[in-house]
Order: structure tokens, then C-alpha cells, then sequence
């Protein structure tokens, strides 16, 4: 890797014009020396919330798509037009506020033996929250936050304030290599959203690459800005896509995933319930 690595960055809209447009500010901001180019995926979005940029830019090009490609497969189309070193995978709805990205890039430069890396992301208000996790079993998945049952052994780790390796990050702000991203043919397009990051993590270290959580670097990310009206929809899409996790990692427990399959159906069906009953009290 030469001394002047470039970054591409890769941002998906989703009825979030705003928040993207300032998210591309504050890169812009912050990690000018580092920016090759910015890849803006526009999925499908309302006619009112389609990101439109406010001033010219050579280094950005936006895609407007006449449908909704989910989150991996629209990260997956701008990739094939990247031109960067490195690939940041960044959800619209985060916020830098110092130069973190020249130091992921510095990071990931002097250890050739990592795929990918992440920083520690905190809410708006300070709070730390995790983005680091073990890889889902049959055991840990009931401690996931979007279990019902949760109980099971540990599934999501601690955000601590220092760098470790760690089975898998979540893609909300993920620095990857672009030659490990495109042999790995990115993500598996099967996820529409959620767990396709921790299927790429799982794919990366069985390509003997590490993935490392950097929790002393911050990132400002605002919790699900572009879900909380479709909340019921994303619900099935998360239960959809561990059941195929869990198929396409353990083809062989026939029994064990028909199990599990019959839980998901019952924590969906209690996610249901518990939305109509929230509803109803506002």
C-alpha cells in the first residue's frame, strides 16, 4: 500500500437528504487529505428525500435508483465504481468530528494483516454504544438487542475505548480494503438489510484477514434515522435475514434450523404485537 492511500467513500440515502448532505460535510470537513471519492446510492427514496447536492463536486457521484436495492446490494453496485485503496462504508445517519479517517487509513496501512476496521460509535448525546459482536451461533443469538427471548450466551461486546480484533463490526462506518471487498464479491446480496456486515466479517476472516474494533476513534451516529418509519417492515427483513444466516452457515442442521425458524416466527409475531400495542397507546 503506498503512503498517499485513498479512500472511497460509499454513502446509501434512504429518505435522508439531510443527513447525508452532512455527513458528507463533515468528511469533507475532517478528512479532505483522504478522500479519493464519494459514491452516493440514492435507493429508491421519495421524491422529496432524494439527495440532491447543494454544490459542485468532482470527487462525487450520485446514483438515483427507480427501485430499493437494499442496503448490501446498492453498497455492492457503487464498489464496481470505486477507484480507491480502501472502501468507507458509511451510513448516512453518522458524523465525524476530527480526522478519524486518516487514522483508520494509517491503521489498516501498517497492518497488512487486517481487512477491515471500526471505530467506536457514540449517540449524539455522548453515549458510547456497541458495534462490535461475536459471530451468531445457535447459543449466543438470544442475547441479540432485537431478541425476545434474550438469553444465551454473549453475542454483543462491550464498547471499550481500545483497539482489540473482534470477530465482526457492524458496516455502520467500515473502512475495507477495495481488493478484499470485490474478491469477496462484496456482500451477499441475499441480505436485504441487516446481518449481511457480519456475513461479509465472518467471510473476511475465513480469508485469513483480521477485523479490528478501534474504540480509541468516535464516530456521532444517529440510531436508525432512516428506519423509524418502516419499523415493522425492517423487522421482518432482520428475522429474514439470520434465518438465512444461519441456513447458509449450518446447511447441515436440518433440525436446528427448523427449531430456530419456529422461534423467529413466534419473536416476530410478539415484535408485531408489541408494535400495535405501542401504537395504540399514543
Amino acid at each position: 500500500m503506498t503512503e498517499n492511500s485513498t479512500v472511497s467513500v460509499i454513502v446509501i440515502n434512504y429518505n435522508t437528504p439531510q443527513l447525508t448532505a452532512e455527513l458528507l460535510s463533515s468528511l469533507r470537513a475532517h478528512s479532505e487529505s483522504s478522500l479519493r471519492e464519494i459514491l452516493v446510492v440514492d435507493n429508491d427514496s421519495q421524491a422529496d428525500s432524494r439527495f440532491r447536492p447543494d454544490s459542485p463536486d468532482p470527487r462525487l457521484r450520485v446514483w438515483h435508483l427507480n427501485r430499493n436495492l437494499g442496503f448490501g446490494k446498492a453498497n455492492n453496485f457503487a464498489a464496481e465504481f470505486a477507484s480507491g485503496d480502501y472502501l468507507l462504508l458509511a451510513n448516512s445517519d453518522c458524523r465525524v468530528t476530527s480526522d478519524i479517517l486518516s487514522q483508520m487509513v494509517e491503521f489498516l496501512d501498517s497492518h497488512p494483516e487486517a481487512g477491515a476496521c471500526a471505530p467506536r460509535l457514540m449517540h449524539p448525546n455522548g453515549e458510547s454504544h456497541a458495534s462490535a459482536r461475536e459471530l451468531p451461533t445457535f447459543e449466543n443469538i438470544g442475547a441479540s438487542r432485537r431478541s425476545l427471548w434474550r438469553r444465551g450466551k454473549t453475542y454483543t461486546l462491550p464498547a471499550v475505548d481500545k483497539r482489540i480484533t473482534v470477530p465482526a463490526v457492524s458496516a455502520t462506518f467500515l473502512l475495507i480494503r477495495r481488493e478484499l471487498f470485490l474478491e469477496l464479491q462484496g456482500f451477499d446480496a441475499e441480505y436485504f438489510m441487516y446481518v449481511e456486515d457480519t456475513d461479509l466479517c465472518r467471510r473476511i476472516g475465513e480469508a485469513g484477514k483480521s477485523i479490528w474494533y478501534l474504540g480509541d476513534l468516535t464516530v456521532v451516529h444517529h440510531w436508525g434515522a432512516s428506519s423509524r418509519k418502516s419499523l415493522w417492515r425492517l423487522a421482518q427483513e432482520h428475522h429474514r435475514s439470520i434465518r438465512h444466516y444461519f441456513s447458509k452457515f449450518n446447511p447441515q442442521a436440518r433440525a436446528k434450523n427448523l427449531y430456530f425458524t419456529c422461534k423467529l416466527v413466534v419473536n416476530l409475531f410478539a415484535t408485531l404485537v408489541a408494535t400495535v400495542v405501542v401504537r395504540l397507546k399514543r
